[in-house]
């Protein structure tokens, strides 16, 4: 069996954790999209209060609805922790990074 045909039949069980940096406008919907199609996902962000908002079941993004996020939390596919936990991750399989601003 292929490498692409194993990355394609685990990709198809949501057998990846998925990671998503930054959780804006771009990232923050890319999760919940992710996580509403079965992945496990934790989304990272560098603003305590960004993440415990999310943590919380609150969006900040006024086109999120709050249960998108509810919903996910409570099936246990969602987690929001602070970006400098990035390096526990033991082998991180789909991570994806969005636009970022950069800090002065």
């Amino acid at each position: 069996m292929s490498d692409l045909h194993l990355l394609k039949e685990r990709i198809a069980r949501r057998d990846y954790t998925v990671g998503v940096v930054g959780l804006g406008y771009v990232g923050l919907p890319l999760v919940l999209r992710f996580g509403e199609v079965g992945f496990q996902v934790l989304g990272f962000d560098v603003d305590p209060a960004k993440v415990k908002q999310l943590n919380d079941g609150v969006s900040y993004i006024e086109h999120v609805p709050p249960d998108r996020i509810s919903k996910l939390i409570a099936a246990r596919r969602f987690e929001a922790p602070l970006v400098d936990r990035l390096r526990e991750l033991k082998r991180p399989r789909l991570l994806f990074g969005t636009a970022a601003r950069r800090r002065k």
